[in-house]
Formats: C-alpha cells, sequence, structure tokens
C-alpha cells in the first residue's frame, strides 16, 4: 500500500524508503491504498518513455552465450576511437591476474592509438582490512601495467574513495565519454576465456 499526498504527488523513485510509504497485505487497506492512487494527481507514462534510452546498453553475461570471451569481445566497439584517460573502480584489483590480465585487456584497448594520457585505479589495499594478497605483489604488478600503457597510473587505495561498484570510464580524445559498470567486478572473466554470471550496462557516450 502506498500512502500518496494529494499536495505533493509520490514519485517511487525518489521516496522509495521515506515517509509516506507502508506496506501491508491487508486487504481492506490494500483497495484504500489503491483508492489513494487513483485519485492522486498523475501523468500518463507512454510506451516510448518506458524503452531503454538510445545510450543504454544491458548485457547480460552467461557462459551459454559468451563461451570463451574476452574483453575485446564484448567491449572493442567503444574503444574504436582514440582514449585519452582511463579511470577505473573496482575494489579487488590486488594480485596480478586481476591487475595485468583483466584491467590490462582495458589497457591494450585503450593504448592502440598511442595518445592515452593517464590511468586512475581506485581500489583496496592488498593485505589490508581482510583484502587477501600482498601490498608488494600488488604494487610490482601496477607497475608493470604502467610499463604496458606507457603512462603514468595514479592508484587510489583511500577506502573512502573507493565504491562498491565496478566501472570503467572512459574519455575520448573528441571529449566523448563512455563508461563499463560492471555487476561483479572485472574479473568476471577467468583467464580459460569462461565467464561468472554478472551482468554488464553500458552508457555510450555518457549524456
Amino acid at each position: 500500500a502506498i500512502k500518496a499526498s494529494q499536495k505533493e504527488g509520490f514519485y517511487l523513485d525518489d521516496k522509495i524508503g521515506a515517509s509516506g510509504l507502508d506496506t501491508t497485505i491487508h486487504i481492506s487497506e490494500v483497495f484504500n491504498a489503491l483508492d489513494s492512487l487513483q485519485s492522486t494527481r498523475h501523468i500518463k507514462v507512454s510506451d516510448d518513455e518506458l524503452m531503454m534510452p538510445a545510450n543504454i546498453r544491458v548485457i547480460n553475461i552467461n557462459n551459454y552465450e559468451h563461451k570463451n570471451t574476452n574483453e575485446a569481445d564484448l567491449f572493442g566497439d567503444i574503444f574504436t576511437n582514440p582514449i585519452k584517460s582511463l579511470i577505473v573502480n573496482d575494489p579487488y584489483l590486488v594480485d596480478s591476474e586481476r591487475i595485468l590480465n583483466r584491467l590490462g585487456a582495458y589497457v591494450d584497448l585503450a593504448i592502440k592509438y598511442g595518445v592515452l594520457e593517464s590511468i586512475i585505479i581506485y581500489t583496496r589495499r592488498a593485505g589490508q582490512r581482510g583484502i587477501q594478497g600482498s601490498p608488494a605483489d600488488q604494487d610490482r604488478a601496477f607497475t608493470k601495467l604502467e610499463k604496458i600503457a606507457d603512462c603514468e597510473i595514479k592508484r587510489v587505495f583511500d577506502q573512502k574513495k573507493v565504491e562498491h561498484d565496478r566501472y570503467v570510464s572512459i574519455e575520448r580524445v573528441d571529449g566523448s565519454k563512455a563508461r563499463i559498470m560492471i555487476g561483479k567486478g572485472l574479473d568476471f572473466i577467468h583467464s580459460d576465456g569462461s565467464v561468472d554470471p554478472t551482468y554488464v550496462v553500458i552508457q555510450d557516450p555518457i549524456i
């Protein structure tokens, strides 16, 4: 049941969990709530408004459709224009596999035009607060990747700045931007080409 103010209206996306939202399975209260909603001012939404925006693409990753896949197969079209910078957020870029192979795959796509200027990585420090791995091994892997990228890789280990959501943000030389958001993290692809089921949301361009 939803209690909606006649004066303010009710916006589900805006006020989930806020004052004015109650849930119930009591039949009479459900009908009361329905009457309240029907008498509240509202805006009709067309079918077109419910369609996915043209700049958004969603990929549901699974081992049936994505056997023996890699980052180039899935995201290569996003890197077809020269890339100026990358910003990567993944709390678990802590070992050689994740840094050199998984993150490295995006770097390989970004450097092919030879104009990549900077990479910023937001991740957690290996060996701290329950994170497995060795800080020394983590540093060595980033140093190797920096040589491959031929540009500075700024590493941000500040716990407060590392977001839970995993993403790769891309800025192109022409000023356009794109973002790859990955539910599980960059290591959803394994070294043998198999995948862990997850979802990927691609914004290209970011408007």
